[in-house]
């Protein structure tokens, strides 16, 4: 987004200082970063955080911004983008995974269709085994 379309205590642009559509609005990254180590102080197993990132055009500028934000190693990167530019994933980017769909509305049957080009977001969730997962409203 060029400007928030949402309100928090602490809305932030994390990436390169600039416009277009690399870099993004987020709330409360700080937040992201404490709740991520709590959560591996408590399970070492868990992932710390997942950020789903959808449609990079092969820009990686938000995902970087995040790793500086939070740092590295704390989150897992999904990002999705139908394009193929996963061979342009920085490997400073650390738990990066690029899946090569794109987000479209839910199916109603909600069941997963491997290898189609767009999924839907719970189809999503459920491909990448995230149900478990909770999320920081």
């Amino acid at each position: 987004n060029y400007e928030p379309n949402f309100s928090c205590q602490f809305e932030k642009r994390v990436g390169k200082n600039m416009n277009g559509d690399g870099p993004k609005w987020v709330c409360d990254p700080h937040r992201i970063k404490k709740l991520a180590a709590d959560r591996k102080a408590k399970d070492p197993n868990s992932p710390g955080c997942v950020i789903y990132s959808i449609g990079s055009s092969g820009s990686f500028i938000f995902e970087m911004g995040m790793q500086k934000e939070v740092g590295e190693g704390v989150c897992e990167y999904h990002i999705f983008d139908y394009g193929d530019y996963e061979r342009k994933v920085p490997k400073e980017l650390k738990r990066a995974y690029y899946h090569r769909w794109g987000l479209a509305k839910q199916a109603p049957d909600g069941d997963p269709k491997p290898g189609g080009a767009f999924r839907g977001l719970l189809d999503t969730i459920k491909l990448l085994g995230h149900e478990h997962l909770d999320t920081i409203d």
